[in-house]
């Protein structure tokens, strides 16, 4: 069983680095309960989340580490649904029938798993990029 999702304020890897370059502060970090496959033998990593000034950093460490960046613009689409826990980005029009984006930067949701949640941390997070603008 994994453990359900943290949120910290010295959570993740982007907090633990500092600020993040030219001077954006970490604003929310969680551990999710989302994993991902980074090349481990016998498991997936658990996904990180921090939102760094205006951008959402997802990351997960292993011999094939994970990260994306996301513009708050992707993260103001999100949908979280309560059955699931899961934060939902949308899919993009160009992304194909397998889910993965045609852009190699990886910059957009299309590539992206839901990220598992709890709904004060999901609202949170919401919360903050919304009253950004």
């Amino acid at each position: 069983m994994t453990p359900g999702p943290t949120e910290r304020a010295d959570a993740g890897p982007a907090a633990a680095a500092g600020p993040a370059p030219g001077g954006a502060a970490v604003r929310w970090s969680a551990t999710t309960g989302t994993t991902v496959d980074t090349g481990r033998w016998l498991r997936r990593a658990p996904l990180s989340a921090s939102l760094v000034g205006n951008r959402l950093v997802l990351s997960a460490e292993g011999p094939r580490p994970f990260r994306r960046v996301l513009p708050a613009t992707a993260v103001r689409q999100a949908v979280y649904n309560h059955v699931t826990g899961e934060l939902a980005f949308p899919r993009g029009p160009d992304s194909t029938a397998t889910g993965r984006q045609a852009d190699p930067a990886g910059d957009t949701a299309a590539d992206l798993p839901g990220l598992q949640l709890d709904p004060l941390a999901a609202r949170t997070l919401l919360e903050l990029v919304a009253h950004e603008s």
